[in-house]
């Protein structure tokens, strides 16, 4: 099993364990982890846990992006094809043109 240690709600570690109280041992804050769940984010250093969830969301990857659950959520959603988010002007630019 995997859990992640929390500092104010943000993972500061990662540890595979046979149980929770293993890892309790060491002191701190843990909440599983999930590896193998379609449902779930697998989460890593400086990912987000919420409670209200029990689940984790990554950094935020733009300042213009929201939360909404546990994903982020760009101003204008992505046209089909390959895009990438331009923070500057806060609109997708195709991905050869950057």
């Amino acid at each position: 099993m995997y859990y992640a240690e929390l500092v104010n709600d943000v993972v500061v570690r990662v540890v595979v364990a046979n149980n929770k109280p293993i890892v309790e041992k060491l002191g701190g804050i843990w909440k599983k982890t999930f590896f193998n769940n379609p449902n779930k984010t697998y989460s890593g250093i400086g990912f987000m846990y919420h409670a209200e969830h029990d689940d984790y969301s990554t950094p935020q990857p733009f300042q213009s992006w929201t939360l909404e659950n546990v994903k982020w959520i760009p101003p204008t959603p992505k046209p089909e094809g390959d895009y990438m988010w331009h923070e500057e002007t806060l609109t997708w630019i195709e991905g050869n043109q950057m």
